[in-house]
């Protein structure tokens, strides 16, 4: 146990993670040329580099996941907006965004579909296939972090139909109110900042462009950071909120204010009751509604992870499970029994009271 820690829960996104170390060990691969094992391992160092190389310590480091609904036909958040949200990223069998076809999710099914069709060229079915074999690999790895690594000291958390925004802003919110010790957002998307408390930091990973390094952003510089007219009015989450939902977030929200007018005086406008500079009321309504996270469905679910999850859910199992672990994944080069012992050691076994049932 390392009571030294600087935060008691370090909360990754599972999404950013996997993304940046799939990138890394697919960057000029094509399909075969890398492995569901390898993307695990480079998951797991990264986890070593947290800590060891930015200095970043936590009692508890936990992955926060997205997690469709088909309750919901997805996330709740689009559930609401009736589909107008975050669509211009790739859904085109369901006609839906703006993306192009070679953004689209490429599955099995539809890779057969274009291999039946004659006007699809060669290069374009050896880009589909890469892309099905990519997204297999990214979503088996996904599913076998959750299912193994709460063995070993980092558990996973998810409530369906919610997104990772949505159960980390939740979690700082309410561990504000509990929590003596700071936790941590790990992250690089910028929209969290608007998520933080004055006992939830942010950290997002750098990378060889960034040349500051290493940067733990606070609550107060990024309140200091809003505009000095809604302070004292606003919260970062209202603000947020109210940016989004007339169209100045980059979550795929519908522009609702006036050609020509200024986002803040808008916003200035609405905190009056005048809303005369936004085109859509009623959309812009639903819109910042949706940041309305005590009305989603999951609510108790998610509490219960923040209040019962978080202190008490993962375990730590012996070597030999660890040494099936790699050689179920074919991961070479952690499986020794140095690197398992320096990997769990880290961790604070209060938080780690029972595993899976």
């Amino acid at each position: 146990m390392n009571s030294g820690n600087k935060y008691k829960y370090a909360l990754i996104d599972n999404s950013y993670i996997l993304a940046r170390n799939h990138y890394g060990i697919s960057v000029g691969k094509k399909a075969g040329e890398y492995t569901v094992g390898d993307l695990i391992k480079s998951c797991i160092y990264t986890l070593n580099k947290i800590p060891r190389d930015f200095g970043v310590t936590a009692d508890k480091y936990v992955f926060i996941c997205d997690k469709w609904s088909p309750d919901f036909g997805g996330y709740y958040t689009t559930h609401l907006l009736g589909g107008a949200y975050k669509d211009s990223r790739g859904d085109i069998s369901s006609k839906k965004g703006t993306a192009s076809p070679k953004d689209t999710y490429m599955t099995r099914e539809l890779l057969e579909e274009l291999k039946s069709d004659p006007s699809v060229s060669k290069e374009e079915i050896e880009t589909a296939d890469n892309q099905v074999y990519s997204n297999e690999v990214r979503r088996t790895a996904k599913y076998a972090i959750i299912e193994h690594l709460v063995d070993f000291g980092v558990p996973s958390f998810f409530v369906p139909g919610w997104e990772y925004d949505n159960l980390v802003y939740l979690a700082s919110r309410e561990l504000y109110e509990t929590d003596n010790k700071p936790s941590v957002i790990i992250t690089k998307d910028s929209d969290l900042l608007y998520s933080l408390s004055p006992k939830m930091d942010y950290f997002k990973i750098p990378t060889s462009k960034d040349k500051s390094g290493p940067q733990i952003r606070t609550y107060s510089e990024i309140y200091s950071e809003m505009p000095d007219e809604f302070k004292g009015k606003l919260g970062l989450y209202q603000y947020k909120a109210y940016c989004d939902a007339i169209g100045m977030g980059h979550n795929g929200m519908r522009v609702t204010r006036k050609k020509g007018t200024k986002g803040d005086k808008v916003i200035a406008e609405i905190l009056e009751g005048d809303y005369s500079s936004i085109n859509d009321v009623e959309l812009f309504k639903k819109q910042y509604e949706s940041f309305d996270l005590w009305k989603y469905p999951g609510l108790e679910e998610a509490r219960r992870i923040i209040h019962e999850g978080l202190p008490n859910y993962g375990t730590i199992k012996p070597y030999s499970d660890w040494l099936a672990f790699c050689n179920k994944y074919g991961m070479t080069g952690i499986s020794s029994f140095s690197f398992y012992n320096n990997f769990t050691s880290r961790f604070n076994k209060e938080f780690l009271r029972y595993g899976k049932n």
